[in-house]
């Protein structure tokens, strides 16, 4: 298992790379905000998910 604090990984690393990306694009607070929601889903449901070492039974 990797801990890491992922709203850290959001501040430090990826939103100022997104940020860099959308200068100057029409919509580019709204795009940023679209992203980190995404982020934040993509977040909880990896957090929510629970290994329970028997990832073929449904196979």
């Amino acid at each position: 298992d990797v801990d890491f604090d992922c709203e850290l990984l959001w501040s430090d690393y990826i939103k100022p790379l997104l940020e860099d990306y959308l200068r100057g694009s029409y919509d580019e607070v709204e795009t940023l905000e679209t992203l980190k929601k995404a982020f934040e889903l993509t977040n909880n449901d990896q957090t929510g998910q629970q290994d329970t070492g028997d990832n073929d039974a449904d196979y």
